[in-house]
């Protein structure tokens, strides 16, 4: 039996938290489909890679859709990353420019006093946050 996702663990450097933390409060990524198992009301939380293990800041997503690369460069500075590193990570992709991204919309994004530890190493494309996952994450700040 598949367990409901409740939320997503995203991989990110600090800096990019960072910005997030500061108002720039839309996520996008790549999507082979247009389909996703989050939900708006969900919670994102952010595994930082410079501080690996660790759990920094969360937020609540508040709209997500999917766009164009075009439409997501609409978002302009709300967006987590610069159109330069945005126009980097379209070129690197397999396919080209021509997929869809998912784009989360973020509000109530908060640091943490105290950073959480993730007993899992959570990898760029991030992993589904479900009752399990969240009791094992419980389990290892004991």
């Amino acid at each position: 039996m598949s367990q409901k996702v409740v939320g997503m663990i995203l991989s990110l450097p600090n800096k990019m938290i960072d910005r997030m933390l500061h108002g720039r409060t839309v996520y996008t990524a790549r999507s082979s489909e247009k389909s996703t198992q989050l939900s708006a009301g969900d919670r994102v939380y952010f595994y930082d890679t410079d501080r690996t293990g660790l759990l920094t800041a969360e937020a609540k997503i508040a709209k997500l859709a999917f766009k164009t690369p075009d439409q997501v460069l609409e978002y302009g500075r709300s967006l987590f990353i610069s159109q330069r590193e945005f126009g980097e990570y379209l070129a690197s992709a397999k396919g080209g420019t021509n997929d869809f991204l998912l784009v989360l919309e973020l509000e109530e994004v908060t640091e943490y006093s105290r950073p959480v530890k993730c007993p899992f190493e959570v990898t760029v494309p991030g992993m589904y946050l479900t009752d399990e996952v969240a009791g094992e994450i419980l389990r290892a700040n004991r």
